[in-house]
C-alpha cells in the first residue's frame, strides 16, 4: 500500500512541476491508514493493560466506558464492544476528538496488545 502511496505522490509532484523529495513521501504515507488487521486474540493482555493505562484510560476511562464531556469540545466515548477493524483505525487514523497515535508510538503488536483487554469490559 505504502508503494502504491508512494507511486501516487510521485506522480503528484511531477506533474504539478516540482521537483520530487523523497523524505516527504515518508511523512504522508505514515498518516495513511494501513491495511493491516489485527487480532486481538494473539496479543498481550498484560501489555495491553499497560498501554490502555498509559494512552488510553484517560478519555476512555479504566474499564472502556468512557469519561464523557471533557470540556468546551472534547468528548470521551464508551469504546465498550469495539470490533478490532474499529480499534485499529481509531489507533492510525484518529476519531473525532482523538488524534492518530504513530507507528512509532503504538506499534500492531502494541494495537493488538490493548484490543486483546477489550472483552474483559464486557
Amino acid at each position: 500500500m505504502k508503494m502504491y502511496l508512494n507511486i501516487i505522490f510521485f506522480i503528484f509532484l511531477c506533474s504539478c512541476g516540482k521537483s520530487f523529495d523523497s523524505s516527504l513521501v515518508g511523512d504522508i504515507s505514515e498518516h495513511v491508514a494501513s491495511n493491516s488487521s489485527i487480532d486481538r486474540t494473539i496479543g498481550d493482555p498484560s501489555n495491553g493493560g499497560v498501554l490502555y493505562s498509559m494512552h488510553c484510560a484517560s478519555c476512555h476511562n479504566s474499564d472502556g466506558s468512557g469519561i464523557g464531556q471533557l470540556g468546551d469540545s472534547i468528548y470521551g466515548p464508551n469504546i465498550q464492544g469495539s470490533n478490532d477493524s474499529d480499534i485499529l483505525n481509531a489507533v492510525e487514523m484518529g476519531y473525532g476528538d482523538m488524534q492518530p497515535f504513530p507507528a512509532e508510538v503504538l506499534s500492531i503488536d502494541d494495537i493488538e496488545d490493548i484490543a486483546s483487554i477489550f472483552d474483559s469490559f464486557l
